[in-house]
């Protein structure tokens, strides 16, 4: 009984999310398609500030220090000062954490919805992935990252979409999440695949086999390295953490993604840099992740790298050509693979293992 009452409240959001989805997708209606959005990013906002204090590991410390911070009308934190301050700030119009996390919320939402409105290919599909992803549990849970990580999906918008030189407003961007997550000084590792130059192939597919590889051996290496320096108990375990299957199933859908994108699509479509920007990021999200061998924390660094999720592989649907398997095309097959796996994914961190204290889920009232 307990369980059904603690995950009722993930499969009602799923249900509506997939009935959005699904009509979403059928209607030719702009404007139409448009309400359907809207009502989508809606519901996620809703779910998000009608949960109680209690869902998510670290929301009862967020309104702790939000509290202190009411009362003695200072920051209580003395890095990441463009949150903290944010709550000073707050403090002096209203002493209500629910308030203070819903401007947060909408905040957030907002900036991931203008992600995926302008960036993605098919923003249903991103609609999805964003409740089945780690950007949507970390939502739930880490509200000071997922500011940071919002900013940065809007620093890798601009880095994508941006036109030349406009494309530098990305690192302004990305230095204002600095301010409200100092972990965040990782993404400008997303900026190396502006240098890709020529056409997407095999070969550079090998060659981020090879990087993730890489990324296993030097991350076992590095941690330990510097957990023998210094005691960092926190935010390294020294224990062995068993194979990260986390990393190797992003990996797995990444490379089979790129795989078919250069064997069923336009290969024009290969010198987009925005698919050569959004594989790299998701490489990288892969590398952070495999770190998870040795220290659970580290491979939050590569949550930064989480919101390309959302749009590489809705454009790697869109530009796939109508190739027909015995009973399905293969689009849609792999469209109907991708969306379930995922889905898994999300029910299993969110409800068996509970990764982000994410379960059960109560409401507030």
């Amino acid at each position: 009984m307990t369980f059904i009452i603690g995950s009722y409240p993930y499969f009602l959001l799923i249900l509506i999310e997939i009935i959005i989805f699904v009509f979403g997708k059928k209607t030719e209606n702009k404007k139409l398609k448009s309400i359907f959005y809207i009502v989508g990013l809606l519901v996620i906002f809703l779910f998000l500030i009608l949960k109680n204090d209690s869902v998510g590991t670290d929301t009862l410390s967020y309104r702790t220090a939000f509290e202190e911070t009411c009362k003695s009308k200072r920051m209580v934190g003395k890095k990441d000062f463009a949150f903290y301050g944010s709550m000073l700030l707050f403090s002096f119009f209203s002493q209500s954490f629910f308030l203070y996390q819903l401007i947060m919320y909408l905040i957030i939402v907002s900036l991931y919805g203008c992600f995926i409105r302008f960036t993605s290919e098919d923003v249903f599909s991103s609609l999805l992935l964003f409740v089945f992803s780690i950007v949507f549990l970390m939502a739930l849970s880490g509200l000071r990252q997922t500011i940071a990580m919002a900013i940065c999906s809007m620093a890798l918008f601009i880095f994508v979409k941006g036109k030349k030189y406009y494309k530098l407003i990305s690192i302004p961007v990305w230095l204002v999440s600095c301010f409200f997550h100092s972990s965040s000084l990782v993404f400008p590792l997303v900026f190396i695949s502006y240098f890709f130059k020529g056409e997407f192939n095999k070969k550079q597919i090998i060659c981020y086999l090879l990087i993730y590889v890489v990324s296993l051996v030097l991350g076992v290496w590095f941690f330990s390295f510097i957990y023998e320096i210094k005691d960092l108990t926190y935010q390294i375990t020294s224990v062995f953490q068993g194979i990260p299957f986390g990393s190797l199933f992003h990996l797995s859908f990444l490379i089979v993604s790129l795989y078919l994108y250069l064997r069923f699509s336009d290969l024009e479509n290969c010198e987009k840099l925005n698919f050569k920007i959004g594989s790299w990021s998701i490489l990288l999200y892969c590398c952070f992740l495999s770190t998870s061998i040795f220290g659970n924390v580290i491979s939050r660094f590569g949550f930064y790298f989480a919101p390309a999720i959302l749009v590489f592989y809705p454009t790697v649907l869109k530009n796939l050509k109508p190739v027909k398997l015995k009973f399905i095309t293969l689009k849609n097959g792999y469209s109907f693979l991708l969306i379930t796996s995922f889905l898994a994914l999300f029910l299993y961190d969110c409800l068996l293992k509970n990764s982000l204290g994410t379960f059960p889920y109560e409401w507030r009232f």
